[in-house]
């Protein structure tokens, strides 16, 4: 069994089945569906030899345009995002992703959620764009209307419940097993963790549930409440983080502020990492010698384009009856915000 006789039984040129077994956007969806259809009854197969000669001059030849991808927030403004350096990382990696494979990416917003989501579904259908990347929200929880039927979408994180597509994401929970594992090896047992109660949230709360699990396993750990503040501003303050220390007799704290902690603690007159050490599950960075977590979020978006351009050309549109989770493990990195204690 050859294309040819599936061509042929189907009525068009080889070429057009050959377009339409591999998913491309330039064939209708209707014809690349009857198409495939015809060839999975007919028992075709591809030949593998062939089909790895044809990836190979693919990548040999020089990349033509594609389509456009969506990247879609609930920022005010489209590139909002990616103001913060992890949005910047991301971004990075998607762009990098998409111009290897022949896509360009375009950002698209619907500020706070508030505006209608189907207006920006008749633009996407007027441009012909059916791949969609939902980036980390403003909000929590975010819901999104759209005709999910028509696209292919692919999410970074946990921000967005609904819809559930495919999702990419840093490895929350075990990047916080690592930093809980590493200070047990130090001797700290007293350790707290502090963090916005929004970001927790953003995160599927699976910071929270790599600490639980590492306490709750180590009976040398001490159970102290998590201090997660609404409000940022008002509440998220060095005196309420000193007040919280000195209650718990914390000896190490676990966040994932970025370079905001030590600067709060040093208000509080509690010096990093003499009297608390502090570890960073997700921003760690060398130029200001953190200990900890940094997150490989270029790897992160540019994995989300390589799945969503799959997803298109395998024609796979609509949301998953089982979405996949893809977690990326970040990277370690030795600064100077822990001590070592004796056991």
């Amino acid at each position: 069994m050859t294309l040819k006789d599936v061509a042929s039984k189907c009525g068009v040129h080889y070429s057009t089945a050959s377009l339409a077994l591999s998913g491309s956007p330039k064939l209708p969806m209707a014809t690349r569906q009857r198409i495939r259809e015809m060839a999975d009854k007919m028992g075709y197969q591809p030949d593998a030899a062939l089909s790895a000669l044809n990836a190979y001059r693919a990548v040999k030849q020089s990349v033509r345009f594609q389509s456009t991808l969506a990247v879609l927030s609930d920022h005010t403004k489209p590139d909002g995002w990616r103001q913060y350096f992890t949005g910047a990382d991301s971004y990075k990696g998607i762009v990098e992703q998409a111009q290897r494979l022949g896509y360009q990416i375009e950002e698209f917003c619907v500020p706070g959620g508030r505006s209608d989501w189907r207006q920006l579904d008749r633009i996407f259908r007027a441009r012909n764009i059916t791949g969609i990347i939902l980036v980390p929200m403003v909000s929590a929880h975010t819901q999104i209307e759209m005709d999910w039927e028509k696209y292919s979408a692919v999410a970074l994180g946990f921000s967005v419940d609904s819809p559930a597509p495919h999702r990419v994401a840093s490895a929350h929970l075990r990047n916080t097993e690592r930093c809980m594992n590493y200070l047990s090896e130090r001797g700290y047992t007293r350790i707290g963790f502090a963090m916005l109660r929004d970001i927790h949230e953003r995160v599927g709360r699976l910071f929270g549930a790599g600490y639980d699990i590492v306490v709750r396993s180590n009976p040398r750990f001490a159970r102290i409440p998590f201090f997660t503040p609404e409000d940022y501003e008002r509440q998220f303050t060095s005196e309420a983080l000193g007040k919280w220390i000195r209650k718990h007799r914390i000896e190490a704290v676990v966040t994932s502020h970025n370079g905001d902690l030590p600067f709060l603690l040093h208000r509080a007159g509690i010096r990093v990492p003499s009297d608390v050490a502090v570890v960073n599950v997700a921003a760690a960075d060398e130029k200001r010698q953190d200990t900890g977590i940094r997150e490989s979020n270029e790897i992160i978006g540019s994995t989300a384009v390589k799945l969503l351009v799959s997803m298109l050309h395998h024609d796979e549109r609509g949301l998953p009856t089982f979405p996949h989770i893809t977690t990326i493990d970040g990277l370690w990195i030795e600064g100077k915000t822990v001590g070592r204690r004796g056991r």
